[in-house]
């Protein structure tokens, strides 16, 4: 097994054909085939399952290639390290985001970092907070940012990044006023994330101590989705402020800050611990950090929560 064929491999799933992937590669496709076959003799198992109109990985070609992106990234991140004489951070970092960190990080980020280090190749990679803690456990990103409300199991060091006060949501036109009671959530019709999401279990269990369970009538894994179904007043959210201050400030959304008890997202950040941060993983490190706190909105800038 060597770097070329998982390339291969990897090239062949992402452009869903042979012939896109040699073309991508500049390899011919019976090379692609050869390099093909001979890792599915390896590995003992068929890793792509041909359609009509191209070819999809299997089950086995599924775990596959998990592994040989990770094998793939190790491996640049080592010949930019070897490489780099005048010691300029350099090569791939995976970033793991909650989706409405990102929406609000990113784009300052971005343009930071390419400013700061062009040499640096960033890719983010969104999803809940549990998704970012599974891939910061098993290696799959080298940094994850991720919102906690319990004791975090992804063996990283995790710092506070920021906190954010959770806010109840409403249509523009909601009677809303600059903080509401958690109790008023009783008999509203909730939009939330599906059950095991840390914004939902701040929710119930919150809820829970004051003697009620909250009617969650729509589960969706989508922030800007349930930004829309509660803009349309299709029901009512909770979600940390700076999922929301955009739609607030244009008028969007209504927002109003929970009391009784005052809830709180805290913010996270952290390396993956299955291997020692480069440079470049910790020149975007110290980015994050700087955008995050220049982010964070001072008093006079949040939305219907003083």
């Amino acid at each position: 097994m060597d770097l070329a064929r998982l390339m291969s491999f990897v090239r062949i799933v992402e452009a869903g054909s042979l012939s896109s992937a040699g073309a991508s590669l500049g390899v011919s496709q019976p090379t692609l085939t050869r390099h093909l076959a001979d890792l599915e003799q390896i590995l003992g198992a068929p890793l792509l399952h041909r359609t009509g109109r191209g070819v999809v990985p299997t089950e086995a070609g599924q775990r596959a290639l998990v592994r040989a992106r990770s094998i793939l990234a190790e491996a640049e991140r080592m010949r930019a390290e070897v490489t780099s004489e005048r010691r300029i951070p350099s090569g791939p970092v995976l970033l793991g985001m909650l989706a409405s960190v990102a929406e609000a990080l990113i784009p300052t980020l971005v343009p930071r970092i390419q400013a700061s280090f062009p040499d640096i190749r960033l890719r983010v990679r969104e999803g809940f907070s549990v998704q970012v803690e599974a891939w910061l456990a098993a290696g799959e990103v080298d940094l994850g940012v991720f919102n906690t409300a319990r004791v975090v199991r992804t063996g990283a060091a995790a710092e506070d990044l920021l906190s954010s006060t959770l806010v109840l949501i409403g249509p523009p036109d909601a009677q809303l006023g600059t903080s509401e009671p958690l109790r008023s959530l009783n008999g509203r019709d909730l939009i939330l994330p599906a059950t095991g999401n840390n914004i939902r279990r701040s929710v119930e269990d919150a809820c829970a101590r004051i003697g009620f369970a909250p009617k969650v009538v729509f589960e969706l894994d989508s922030v800007n989705s349930i930004r829309r179904l509660v803009s349309a007043g299709v029901g009512w959210s909770v979600l940390p402020e700076h999922a929301v201050v955009e739609q607030v400030g244009a008028g969007n959304l209504k927002a109003a800050k929970l009391r009784e008890p005052h809830l709180v997202q805290h913010i996270l950040l952290a390396p993956t611990k299955r291997r020692q941060p480069s440079s470049a993983v910790q020149a975007v490190m110290r980015l994050v950090r700087d955008v995050a706190h220049e982010r964070s909105p001072p008093p006079s800038a949040r939305v219907n929560l003083d």
